[in-house]
């Protein structure tokens, strides 16, 4: 892909910081140590489809400050637990930034899953989350074209290579990617490396969202570049996999750990397909009482928000640790031995 514009200014950093520190002791269910800072800026770049695409690039990341301008997602929603144009706080982890990115939902954007975008931060990760233009809350298209689908995960690595432009430390060679609902049934697999399967598309293309695949869509989905070989490892939040895609078996090609969650009252998708992600290391957790917005922008009259948010912040920080930074410590959460939350049951995949 190829970037043509970067209007945010690259933030100064801070000389004091974690350098003295072992990030890996910081508790996984609670905040880090760190405020969090927040930046906004518009990327540029040619879909493999051949249209011109312009997105916005929301980041969070680690500072010292503890005054400033609150962020603002969309234009519309502030968030006064995050602040704008903060100075970046020095490195915890060895002078790099261990990176985290988030496909939001259906109408959703880039801020929908600020908690859990913010918790990383606190810890001193970098989290960022394109807003998937076509598909927010605020200029989304219906019928939505079948070309968003292409675009989903191009904005993923467009959002990836704007991010090593802005924060030079940013250590994006092996990234996590997490997702909700659309972000995870769709966004999260193609990203992570699902493969595409050109007899589900010919049927599925015709019927979604009243479109069709064009040539161009087509030789976009099977051409294997949808995929973004820095992840190495994939959360998709409240939703399970979209078939109609990666038909029976695309899946097994997303040859990295996969982080399943999902809440009882957000329907089976998960259970129903949890038997068929076979070839795939892989764990659910499933939330008791946990809601579709448990996993985005709280709401949830079933689960306590706060607790919901971290329980999933826990586990989703702990994949993170396990895969990126090679923390052994947190693998009895990952397995289930170790509770973080009795609302949490964890299953693992055989």
């Amino acid at each position: 892909m190829l970037l043509l514009l970067s209007l945010a200014c690259t933030p100064t950093t801070s000389d004091s910081g974690g350098d003295a520190v072992d990030p890996l002791s910081w508790p996984i269910g609670e905040d880090g140590p760190y405020q969090v800072g927040f930046q906004s800026w518009e990327v540029s770049y040619t879909s493999l489809e051949g249209s011109e695409r312009t997105i916005s690039v929301n980041a969070w990341y680690p500072t010292e400050d503890t005054t400033g301008a609150s962020a603002v997602y969309l234009g519309a929603f502030p968030d006064d637990a995050s602040l704008a144009e903060a100075t970046l706080a020095a490195s915890a982890h060895n002078g790099t930034y261990p990176v985290h990115v988030h496909s939001h939902g259906y109408q959703g954007y880039g801020g929908t899953s600020a908690d859990l975008m913010r918790h990383h931060a606190s810890h001193g990760w970098i989290a960022v989350a394109p807003d998937h233009i076509n598909n927010t809350l605020l200029d989304h298209e219906d019928p939505l074209p079948t070309a968003h689908y292409v675009h989903r995960p191009e904005d993923i690595t467009a959002a990836l290579d704007a991010l090593e432009a802005q924060f030079p430390a940013a250590d994006t060679e092996a990234v996590v990617v997490s997702g909700h609902s659309f972000g995870a049934s769709y966004t999260t697999w193609a990203s992570a490396g699902a493969t595409f399967d050109a007899d589900s598309l010919s049927t599925y293309c015709t019927e979604l969202y009243e479109g069709q695949c064009s040539d161009a869509e087509l030789s976009a989905f099977v051409s294997g570049e949808l995929a973004d070989p820095r992840v190495v490892a994939a959360i998709p939040m409240a939703g399970a996999i979209r078939r109609g895609f990666f038909g029976e078996d695309g899946h097994r090609s997303a040859n990295v750990p996969v982080l399943l969650m999902s809440g009882t009252e957000d329907g089976d998708s998960v259970a129903e397909s949890w038997d068929e992600m076979d070839g795939v290391e892989r764990v659910w957790v499933s939330l008791e009482g946990g809601c579709h917005q448990t996993f985005a922008l709280g709401a949830c009259e079933t689960l306590d928000v706060a607790e919901g948010f971290r329980v999933v912040n826990a586990y989703a920080l702990a994949l993170g640790r396990s895969v990126v930074l090679g923390d052994a410590s947190v693998g009895s959460v990952l397995d289930g031995s170790e509770e973080i939350s009795e609302v949490a049951t964890v299953l693992l995949g055989e």
